[in-house]
């Protein structure tokens, strides 16, 4: 009776470990002198000149004729089976083709895992997976440096290296290590190493198999580098070495081959704005699907159209990849691009019903950031501005440097949309332009672009008509001009049909005049009514703005709006900011009361006069805060303004310092953390001894206090001490008040 390697690892283990001959025998169900012939087997086997790697097969082929088809498919990656095989007839070696497809095959040159697109990673074999274990029981003995090379030369003599051993891989140095198990290596190291370390790497590599004339290993060494550069956001780069590994493909029709190159030049093409090309890729794609069907080609097809802007199709695909996977975390992955496509194409139900609640993202899981990006959107579709605020910046707080790339334009384009929505058109504009730079330091020419649209220094190019994204903003750009209500039909058909329905909702917000001239002709403008809620569409509803990190001063519908409150009044009035700052937003009165007055008699009456004097000074109706009884308690809802405050700016620019810190833009960063202080006058809620005030004064300083550690910290990057000590000097001083 035969038994497995990993049983009589076990046994010899256990046997080592704490337990006699004979009752390790009997627990393992073998003879006592079977376990000492294990035993025997496992301490003698280090000391061996080279453990058995694998039990080749009777009919295989000498080690030095498989290298011989090997390097014929190396040399000549367009090389088919049939012209191999009139090949080697010609050198008096008759082989089958199922011979040749078995060779090519066991050392990974054609390549069928489309889950492991990009991966020159082989599949698992009997062999292998023999060769692997012993490699393991080598490591787990010592890892000294004989051993180490000793594990070396087996990994080194495999035909190809399996996805499921890539811990063992990692155990061993790269100087011990082939170019091609080099190559491995880089690829199981993929999201460990920074993207530049990364795209050298894989630059070094490829060019060590040209000199050595191994042309299929360096068309892979080349997909990994230009997966790097497309990490790296630099396309130009990326097309540059696409020319040349196309060629270098020749007429291969490897399905995996073609798939990865054209799914890496179609986003390159779609970032430098070149539609042809990028449909072209498209298209070649889609007939790969067509011959394959394949889900994740779906997947890898949805992802592109993305890049195309066009979601409606990239739903399409994604739904249909969705309906195939089983895997629970390739379904997670899919479902938030699906959730994130759909909320791009203004599908909010469908978002809310199917995915938010399904997801069960946390925040430590890999796709929360998309999440959060996801959430984000969605609200600020249903017109929830504070909900989508927070969710923005979890986003910029989680998100890693690779990501933030990916999402600054999304978060900074939604931060100005809420800004417009609430009628702080100088605030929008300033975001938009601080931003404008950066976009065209990272060379995203989609961005650049579409944020000198939105501040209005060009009109949409002419020759990037044919992107989905930008004919959309050439329509709605029209009709605001024009104020000729066709453009907008326009517009609303294409972002249907296309999917952009969700960008064009905050696109509007920047130019709402197509929806103002359709209100006043009481027309419906096909939107969403939470939407029209806001106070870019409503312009009757008030919006308060209060300076509460100091002196507390009022703006009301961006106006200085002066006022003389008593401490009491103050306090009601920030807690109604911090609190009560959109329509719908409820607040309990037993909690007021309890707040405010725990040891009066009447407290109800105290309330009611001075909510009746804070209307009476924010020029509120009491159609503005209503009172509604359920369940036998009484809540003041918020039925027709909005509150925003210093320190909700003051977080958000927090937040956007701390993310441009995570991509090494110190500069940036340090004007975000200057401008935030800034807005830093002195101690919150001064005079104010209620629980809630006092419980806003200690976060709000211990959040100064934090950040201010932070800066500090960072400030050491640059010369000018005298600015940081002057800074460092007041907000300690306040701090200090508090």
């Amino acid at each position: 009776m035969s038994y497995s390697f990993e049983k009589r690892l076990g046994a010899v283990r256990m046997y080592l470990d704490e337990g006699t001959l004979q009752n390790v025998a009997l627990h393992a169900g073998v003879h006592p002198v079977t376990l000492c012939r294990w035993v025997q087997w496992y301490r003698t086997l280090p000391e061996q000149k080279t453990p058995c790697t694998y039990r080749k097969p009777w009919n295989r082929m000498p080690r030095e004729q498989e290298q011989t088809i090997m390097l014929l498919k190396e040399r000549e990656p367009g090389l088919t089976l049939r012209k191999a095989r009139t090949l080697l007839q010609h050198k008096g070696f008759p082989i089958s083709i199922k011979g040749i497809r078995a060779v090519w095959q066991r050392y990974s040159l054609i390549r069928t895992s489309f889950e492991n697109l990009f991966s020159p990673l082989g599949r698992e074999t009997h062999e292998t997976c023999h060769a692997l274990k012993h490699v393991q029981l080598l490591l787990e003995r010592d890892q000294q440096a004989t051993t180490l090379r000793r594990a070396a030369r087996i990994i080194n003599d495999l035909p190809s290296f399996p996805v499921a051993y890539e811990p063992v891989l990692r155990r061993i140095p790269e100087r011990y290590l082939s170019l091609r198990r080099r190559l491995d290596r880089l690829e199981v190291d993929f999201l460990s190493i920074p993207k530049p370390v990364l795209y050298r790497k894989a630059r070094n590599l490829r060019r060590a198999f040209e000199k050595k004339d191994l042309q299929y290993s360096s068309i892979l060494a080349g997909i990994l580098e230009m997966l790097a550069l497309h990490w790296m956001r630099t396309p130009q780069k990326e097309i540059e070495l696409y020319t040349i590994l196309w060629a270098r493909k020749g007429n291969s029709r490897d399905p995996v081959l073609n798939l990865a190159l054209s799914f890496l030049a179609g986003t390159a093409y779609s970032e430098l704005l070149d539609v042809k090309n990028a449909r072209a890729c498209v298209a070649r794609c889609k007939r790969l699907l067509r011959s394959t069907h394949h889900a994740h080609i779906d997947l890898l097809v949805g992802d592109l159209w993305t890049f195309v802007t066009n979601y409606h199709q990239a739903l399409k695909h994604y739904y249909r990849a969705l309906s195939v996977i089983q895997d629970d975390n390739t379904r997670k992955e899919i479902k938030a691009k699906t959730a994130l496509a759909a909320v791009i194409a203004g599908e909010y139900c469908e978002v809310q019903q199917r995915f938010v609640h399904n997801l069960r993202i946390r925040p430590h899981d890999q796709h929360y950031v998309t999440y959060e990006l996801i959430q984000a959107l969605h609200h600020l579709g249903q017109g929830q501005l504070s909900t989508a605020t927070e969710h923005l910046h979890n986003c910029l707080g989680q998100s890693e440097q690779e990501q933030l790339r990916n999402y600054i334009y999304t978060t900074a384009m939604s931060f100005a949309a809420i800004d417009h929505a609430l009628g702080k058109h100088r605030e929008a504009r300033a975001t938009l332009r601080k931003y404008l730079p950066l976009m065209k330091k990272y060379d995203v020419q989609r961005e650049y672009f579409s944020l000198q649209i939105l501040l209005g220094a060009s009109d949409v190019p002419q020759q990037f008509d044919d992107f989905p994204i930008f004919r959309l903003m050439r329509y709605v750009v029209k009709a605001h001009q024009t104020s000729r209500l066709m453009y907008y039909t326009k517009a609303l058909r294409y972002a249907k049909t296309n999917g952009l329905t969700g960008f064009l909702h905050r696109f509007l917000l920047f130019y709402p005049r197509p929806v103002h001239l359709l209100l006043d002709k009481g027309k419906k403008p096909d939107l969403p009514k939470s939407l029209l809620r806001l106070p870019v569409f409503d312009r009757s509803l008030p919006v308060f703005h209060v300076k509460l990190l100091g002196s507390t001063i009022l703006y009301r519908n961006h106006i200085y709006h002066k006022i003389n409150l008593t401490p009491q009044e103050n306090a009601l009035l920030i807690a109604l900011a911090m609190r009560f700052n959109t329509p719908s937003k409820v607040i309990s009165m037993a909690e007021l009361l309890k707040n405010f007055w725990p040891d009066s008699r009447n407290p109800t009456y105290r309330l009611t006069r001075v909510l009746g004097r804070l209307r009476r000074t924010l020029k509120l109706t009491r159609h503005h805060i209503v009172t509604v009884s359920q369940h036998a308690s009484k809540r003041l809802v918020n039925r027709r303004f909005y509150i925003t405050t210093d320190y909700d700016d003051c977080i958000r620019i927090f937040s956007e310092a701390r993310a441009f810190a995570r991509i090494n833009e110190w500069s940036l960063a340090w004007r975000k953390y200057v401008e935030a202080f800034k807005l830093v006058r002195g101690a919150p809620c001064e005079r104010m001894y209620d629980p809630w005030s006092e419980h806003t004064r200690r976060t709000i300083l211990n959040k100064v206090e934090a950040e201010l550690a932070h800066f500090t910290a960072m400030s050491r990057k640059f010369p000018a001490h005298q600015s940081v000590q002057a800074i460092t000097h007041r907000i300690s001083r306040i701090i200090a008040s508090g």
